[in-house]
């Protein structure tokens, strides 16, 4: 019976060890993992770099979004510049600044206007595009966003 428990014990042991060793070797894996997936969460599992329509008559994103850009008779050549130069049309798109606000999603809207933009709207291309157009109509201008003057949109 004394064996049995000694040995019961060194196993218990032995258990002990490999758990700290599993996680003093996994830890820094998973902490590089997790910082890869907080830099670019999005290509991490990406599959494919094509806008699939849900529905077959559904437009693309893109389709979508130049769909309301011309409705609201904004200039789509300009809207499309500043989208591929913030995302690169990626919607899941996300950047942590240096001052540790977020830009979020197709247009990078920043966390400075969470004031008048949730995050979810930020997520979402079709509320988000909304938002924009409101934003440049209000501002009469592109330049809330870094990359219009690489657009070759003037910018005081």
């Amino acid at each position: 019976m004394k064996k049995l428990k000694k040995l019961i014990n060194i196993l218990k042991l032995m258990c002990l060890f490999i758990g700290l060793a599993v996680i003093v070797i996994l830890t820094p894996i998973g902490a590089v993992m997790a910082y890869q997936f907080i830099q670019d969460p999005v290509n991490q599992f990406q599959i494919a770099d094509v806008s699939i329509p849900a529905k077959a008559n559904e437009p693309t994103m893109k389709e979508w979004v130049e769909t309301e850009i011309t409705k609201a008779g904004l200039d789509w050549s300009e809207a499309d510049c500043i989208v591929e130069n913030e995302s690169g049309w990626n919607n899941w798109k996300y950047n942590i600044n240096t001052n540790w606000t977020t830009d979020m999603g197709l247009w990078q809207i920043n966390s400075c206007h969470k004031d008048t933009i949730s995050v979810e709207c930020r997520w979402d291309y079709k509320c988000s595009t909304r938002w924009a157009i409101q934003k440049r109509l209000r501002d009469r201008n592109w330049c809330a966003w870094s990359t219009a003057t690489k657009c070759g949109l003037e910018c005081n």
